[in-house]
């Protein structure tokens, strides 16, 4: 008897695959990067209404934002242990767990862009919810991403403050 497909596993395989063909092939076009990424998130936001019962609700980027990772946890989306931190002019996820992170890391090991699908999911949310728009940049540590989510392009951050996040991202220290 043949095997039922998973169809949330095909997916993850399909958009790992596509994630990677697409970030090798645009390697040395970082806008056609971020547009194609960007457009990940109306994809996926597509994919999870048919498949389950998330909303997003209208309401301040940082409720908006709150309420949906909330929401993913409920549904399996997201791991429990995933966090959201700031306000509605920064925020900060901690993601412990995503099927993207062996791609994040393969191309942070090689020193190439990394964009965040999952963060352009949550600008997607953002918008849909609140209709602001946001920026975002990515850590990729050696236990897990953090993302950051702003108004402000983000800032060029000093040698010590990169050692810090990194240091908190591999979990060598805490915050």
């Amino acid at each position: 008897m043949a095997k039922k497909i998973d169809s949330v596993e095909l997916f993850k395989h399909v958009s790992l695959a596509w994630a990677y063909g697409v970030g090798m092939a645009t390697i040395d076009n970082p806008k056609m990067i971020k547009e194609i990424f960007s457009n990940s998130g109306d994809y996926w936001r597509a994919y999870q209404k048919k498949k389950s019962n998330i909303e997003i609700k209208k309401g301040s980027p940082f409720e908006v934002v709150k309420n949906y990772i909330e929401d993913c946890k409920k549904e399996g989306y997201m791991s429990k242990e995933d966090n959201i931190t700031g306000d509605d002019k920064e925020m900060k996820l901690e993601h412990y767990s995503c099927f993207y992170r062996p791609l994040c890391v393969d191309l942070e090991n090689k020193k190439l862009p990394v964009m965040c699908v999952r963060l352009a999911v949550l600008r997607n949310v953002i918008h849909s919810g609140s209709e602001e728009d946001y920026k975002s940049a990515v850590i990729v540590g050696k236990n897990l991403c953090t993302g950051i989510l702003t108004t402000e392009p983000p800032k060029e951050l000093t040698e010590e403050e990169v050692e810090g996040l990194l240091d908190v991202t591999m979990g060598l220290k805490k915050e």
